[in-house]
């Protein structure tokens, strides 16, 4: 995480970047030209923040703060230096390729951390986790663990129904799913049962409880969101085809601070994006080398944009103009000058099968002179 604090205060400029853990935060802190001062280890509390805040603005005036992870390790020290007024920028993890590089623990990331805020890297805006939008997403977050849970429940009722013995299934088989939870929620079991049949009916019994008992969760958080979603973003909800829970993920994804940033309350425009001004004077001065070819003339065109030139009597273009060729049929010689003897056979197919000279005389000498 990257804390940014800008102070007219005495003493140098100093950026802080803050690894995050579950049990400590390391903190590293660097001048405004990258020089490594300090770093310190504080913990996970409310003192340990204090502790960290102290620390680094004794080092100097803080400029920049960056801190990793501000949506979960380093979320309540986000709270607590946004309260203190101190501007925090987000700090993306440091990829495989540069771990393998630069090594990795805590005090390198740290110093990363506030290196990318240095170099302009890290720009993006913390959610802030202050207001109902944060409560809005704890509350989506129970709901969708309770709705899986529910899904693996009735799928496991189901799994045991298939395996039951045949006298208990077919009292079940006919009942729809809210009728079923209902009724092996109130099943009894018999003394007499064999141990398999007691079994699957406590299994059964056990199971219809669960679901019950999480439908009952899943409607009152359903009433909590219908709550906290109408008073947070009435407006959102009277479009048509946006619901209560369509409204959270959207609630969830802006935050509380979707106007803070125009890039977040704006969508990015479709066109690249042009130079800032100021970047390039107005009045640009002469090129130091004059033009080869005066402005005036024009630029040839290019040589592959030019019409090809095909030599007529070149030997492996064809012709502009073939002649056709008329097909000839083929004959051998020998089938035109003699006579087609009765018994010799005749090919089914002229065109590609033709007698030759050897076939003939072995017809003759197989058949002799009754050919004749």
């Amino acid at each position: 995480m990257v804390i940014s604090i800008t102070g007219s205060g005495p003493g140098r400029g100093v950026i802080v970047g803050v690894d995050t853990h579950a049990e400590t935060h390391h903190a590293a802190v660097i001048d405004l030209h990258g020089r490594h001062l300090a770093d310190h280890g504080f913990p996970t509390t409310i003192a340990g923040y204090q502790q960290l805040l102290d620390w680094a603005t004794g080092l100097g005036c803080i400029d920049t703060v960056g801190v990793e992870l501000t949506g979960s390790y380093g979320a309540a020290l986000t709270r607590h230096l946004t309260a203190a007024g101190v501007t925090v920028r987000e700090v993306n993890t440091t990829d495989k390729a540069t771990r393998a590089r630069r090594g990795k623990d805590d005090r390198i990331d740290a110093y990363a951390a506030a290196e990318k805020v240095l170099a302009g890297m890290a720009t993006a805006i913390p959610k802030d986790t202050t207001g109902s939008t944060e409560a809005i997403r704890i509350l989506t977050l129970t709901r969708d663990s309770a709705v899986t849970a529910r899904s693996k429940t009735w799928n496991q009722l189901h799994a045991v129904l298939v395996t039951a013995p045949a006298a208990l299934r077919d009292q079940f088989r006919d009942l729809s799913n809210a009728r079923l939870k209902t009724v092996l929620a109130q099943l009894e079991t018999p003394s007499t049962a064999h141990t398999v049949t007691t079994t699957t009916i406590t299994v059964l019994r056990r199971l219809a409880n669960r679901i019950i008992t999480l439908s009952i969760e899943i409607d009152a958080t359903d009433h909590d969101l219908d709550t906290l979603v109408a008073a947070t973003a009435p407006t959102l909800l009277s479009r048509p085809g946006i619901g209560t829970h369509t409204a959270a993920r959207f609630l969830i994804c802006v935050a509380d601070n979707g106007n803070a940033d125009p890039l977040r309350s704006s969508p990015r425009p479709p066109h690249r994006r042009l130079p800032r001004p100021g970047l390039f004077r107005e009045n640009k001065p002469d090129a130091t080398q004059p033009r080869r070819r005066p402005e005036s003339e024009l630029r040839p065109p290019h040589r592959h944009h030019q019409p090809t030139q095909i030599r007529p009597n070149h030997p492996r273009l064809p012709r502009p103009n073939p002649r056709p060729r008329t097909p000839q049929p083929r004959r051998h010689p020998i089938t035109e000058t003699s006579p087609h003897p009765s018994h010799l056979p005749r090919p089914q197919n002229r065109r590609h099968h033709h007698l030759t000279p050897l076939d003939i005389h072995r017809t003759i000498q197989r058949n002799g002179n009754d050919l004749w």
